[in-house]
């Protein structure tokens, strides 16, 4: 039920920033992160950040996420994450190749989640699909510390992304 709040809340935040100036944006992001000797299994999740254009080349934003932690050996993790994002562009923020830093920290929104910091940080690329949206696709490294009751575990993972910016 939480999950579902916090998913009709962002999709009426976007629908908010999706009319405002052009130097805002909001990327919808799908990401897959597989094992690279850091923890087992792999995670899966889903971002929703919010960003404004800082000059030419950066853009800095804000938002949240979803990932599930499919763990082999143990048990399933789940974090609901704050998330701050910073892109180098480039060649400037309207397309093309950029340097991505997102780090978060997974808040407890239910028994079932987990606590604890993550860190996506790669290289992408914006491909303009029209006038008002682009396709983001990225490739990079994951971090996620879980601190969980009495249980502390590190994942690491190559992660890809697929998103859509508006």
């Amino acid at each position: 039920m939480r999950s579902s709040l916090l998913v009709l809340f962002f999709l009426s935040l976007s629908s908010f920033c999706c009319f405002s100036q052009s130097k805002f944006g909001n990327l919808f992001q799908f990401n897959y992160i597989a094992s690279s000797g850091g923890g087992d299994g792999s995670i899966v999740g889903l971002k929703y950040i919010g960003s404004v254009a800082a000059g030419g080349h950066i853009t800095a934003g804000a938002g949240i996420a979803h990932d599930i932690w499919f763990d082999n050996r143990i048990r399933t993790f789940n974090f609901s994450s704050v998330l701050a994002d910073l892109r180098y562009y480039f060649k400037g923020s309207g397309a093309g190749s950029n340097f991505f830093f997102t780090p978060g920290y997974a808040v407890k929104v239910s028994d079932r989640s987990s606590t604890g910091f993550n860190l996506n940080t790669g290289l992408g690329s914006k491909i303009e699909l029209n006038s008002q949206q682009k396709l983001m696709v990225g490739l990079g490294f994951d971090f996620h510390n879980v601190q969980d009751e009495g249980f502390k575990r590190t994942f690491r993972g190559v992660t890809f992304n697929l998103g859509l910016v508006f």
